[in-house]
Order: structure tokens, then C-alpha cells, then sequence
């Protein structure tokens, strides 16, 4: 756990250094939706939707790889990594709590105060009654695309899970690879 905060943190200062702008073009509707080029990552929780696109979404894939994480500039975080034994192909992944031994992950959502800097994060994979699914619905090698929900638990300080959960749902994003 302490390598997904560690992630976690390390994605988010990156990405807040390289934020210029972020526009919401996509609709709100559920499933797979965005803009109809470049990176993104969208979802909703809290009643409301998250969009992180451009500079906003950075990531990388590879064969058996997928990490991706978005922010956006009220201090929310977004991510998706996924490491697989064998090679990614379009399919639903379990992101839960419980994986197949072939390929491990998480899906997480950072929220730092940007006041006071506390950081709370949530994670797909970590404690008992969190569950993630993650949907790849298009690969190709420059492009994958696709869809997730989770609910998040809380992971406190010293690691260990707390009482505290999100519900993230009607997400989907894309990374193009140059």
C-alpha cells in the first residue's frame, strides 16, 4: 500500500506541475464518453463530475501495463494501474479487494485539502468491502480505452483501512501513446 501513496502523490505533483488547462468537452451520460481525442480520465462521485484531459491526464501503457491518473485543480486525484502477467487484452478486470493471480491493481482517488494539504486517499484494493472494476474496451498498440467503477476505502496513515468509503462511478478515460 504504501507504493500506491507513494504513486499516488508522486502522479499528483507531477500532474499539477504540468496543468495548464482543462475543458470539459464530453457529456455526462454513463459509460464510455469524453473527449473524442487525447488523454482523459472522467468519472463521478460526490455528485459530481470529474474530468481530467491534456496535460490533466497523464499515463502510459504497454503490453501488460496501464497506469493513469488525473487531476484536476481543486486537489482531486484519479487513478488507474493495472500490471498483468500476461498481455492486456479487451476484458473486465476485477480491481477489488480479491484478484486472480495473473495480473493485480488498483483503482484510487486522492483528495488533498488544498488549504491544509491533508491527503485522503481511497483504493479499490486494499481493505475489506472495497471493490473495482475496470473495463478495457479498445487496444491497439498506440491506443487503449475503457470504463471503471469502485468503491474506495479509506486508507489511513500508518496503512491500515479506515471506516470511510467513495463510491467512483461512470468512468471511462483513453490514453493515446506518441
Amino acid at each position: 500500500m504504501k507504493k500506491v501513496n507513494k504513486f499516488c502523490v508522486l502522479i499528483l505533483v507531477t500532474s499539477l506541475s504540468l496543468f495548464h488547462s482543462s475543458c470539459s468537452k464530453g457529456d455526462d451520460n454513463g459509460g464510455f464518453s469524453g473527449p473524442t481525442t487525447g488523454n482523459f480520465l472522467k468519472s463521478n462521485f460526490d455528485g459530481t463530475t470529474f474530468l481530467a484531459e491534456g496535460n490533466a491526464a497523464i499515463g502510459f501503457f504497454t503490453s501488460n501495463s496501464l497506469n493513469l491518473s488525473g487531476v484536476n485543480t481543486s486537489g482531486k486525484n484519479v487513478g488507474i494501474s493495472l500490471q498483468s502477467i500476461d498481455d492486456l487484452e479487451v476484458g473486465t478486470y476485477n480491481l477489488g479487494k480479491t484478484q486472480p493471480a495473473n495480473y493485480g491493481g488498483a483503482l484510487f482517488l486522492t483528495d488533498i485539502n488544498t488549504s491544509t494539504f491533508a491527503m485522503t486517499t481511497f483504493s479499490s484494493a486494499e481493505c475489506d468491502g472495497a471493490i473495482g472494476s475496470l473495463e478495457i474496451t479498445f487496444i491497439s498498440s498506440s491506443k487503449i480505452e475503457g470504463t471503471f467503477s469502485f468503491t474506495g476505502k479509506e486508507i489511513l496513515q500508518d496503512n491500515s483501512c479506515g471506516t470511510a468509503s467513495k463510491i467512483v462511478s461512470n468512468g471511462s478515460f483513453r490514453i493515446e501513446n506518441e
